[in-house]
């Protein structure tokens, strides 16, 4: 599976390889759900980490001041499960549409639909006739 990383870094050679393999993607939609799916992953990091530093508050904080921090921490920790499960239905959205891209080709490969669009750079060896052959 290919980086999506080269959807920011080098769109041109992603898309040169969708055309060389005769692939029909939408990159605007790829580029939109990578976008979605890293902010909604940097937001829920974001509350996790502010629940930790509650966290250390808490633990010094007097009777009425922790019980207020408590509240608090209750509602940051139901903050973080929504966009958890934010960021995973963006994740999936993203994955299933990525799965589907194929790796890079290499320059030097010729570009074809068939193997017929091929040239054969050397050939080893004879070719065997074979009588009687049987499927299997």
């Amino acid at each position: 599976m290919l980086d999506s990383q080269i959807l920011k870094n080098n769109i041109e050679e992603f898309n040169e390889n969708l055309k060389k393999r005769d692939i029909d993607v939408d990159t605007n939609l790829l580029i939109e759900l990578d976008e979605k799916r890293r902010k909604a992953k940097f937001e829920a990091e974001q509350v996790r980490a502010e629940q930790n530093k509650l966290g250390k508050e808490i633990a010094k904080a007097e009777n009425k001041e922790k019980e207020n921090l408590l509240k608090k921490a209750a509602d940051l920790s139901e903050s973080f499960k929504n966009l958890s499960e934010k960021a995973e239905k963006q994740e999936k959205l993203f994955l299933d549409s990525w799965i589907k891209i194929p790796n890079i080709v290499d320059p030097s490969s010729p570009v074809g639909k068939t193997d017929q669009d091929n040239k054969e750079i050397k050939k080893v060896g004879e070719i065997k006739e074979h009588k009687n052959v049987k499927d299997h």
